[in-house]
């Protein structure tokens, strides 16, 4: 079977008028991706820097529903405890769950962070509008020349992420 996987725009229009529950959470750390270095950059300063109070808490109820034992992390097995809750399948759970921690987890400690969830969970018709791109844009561009280096890019996260993250994102 030939399954299309969906396009962020797709998500986002199905995400419009509803409120986001833990399943879509859980969808959204599977289907997350981050594959270039600006993309990278731009969704964690908009995860750090961009989000409402009324966004952030929210994914910060949903980040504490899943990190179980109240550590600030949630680990492989909270992650496969709540796809087995939500979905009911425990061995699409464990293959789910070791995709989304190799997309996810930026600094390879086997967890995602609160700032890994952030950035997975961004709802992207809301969090990605053209004000906040300009936004994030300008926070990298430090010199003003209209364009955006490496070493721009790692100056402004130090900031607001871990070297760890840093160098996983660069």
């Amino acid at each position: 079977f030939f399954f299309k996987q969906k396009t962020a725009y797709e998500i986002a229009q199905r995400l419009v008028g509803s409120e986001m529950c833990i399943r879509d959470q859980l969808d959204n750390l599977r289907l997350f991706r981050t594959q270039m270095t600006f993309q990278k950059a731009v969704l964690a300063y908009i995860a750090s820097q961009q989000l409402s109070k009324v966004e952030e808490q929210k994914l910060k109820q949903e980040f504490i529903l899943l990190d179980t034992d109240k550590n600030g992390l949630i680990s492989k097995e909270e992650l496969t405890k709540g796809y087995n809750i939500v979905y009911g399948d425990e061995e699409k759970a464990h293959r789910e769950v070791e995709r989304i921690l190799k997309r996810v987890d930026l600094n390879k400690n086997g967890n995602i962070e609160y700032n890994e969830f952030l950035m997975a969970n961004l709802e992207l018709h809301k969090s990605l509008s053209k004000e906040r791109l300009k936004s994030a844009f300008d926070y990298f561009d430090l010199n003003h020349d209209g364009g955006i280096t490496i070493d721009e890019l790692r100056e402004s996260f130090r900031s607001c992420c871990s070297e760890a993250i840093i160098s996983k994102l660069l």
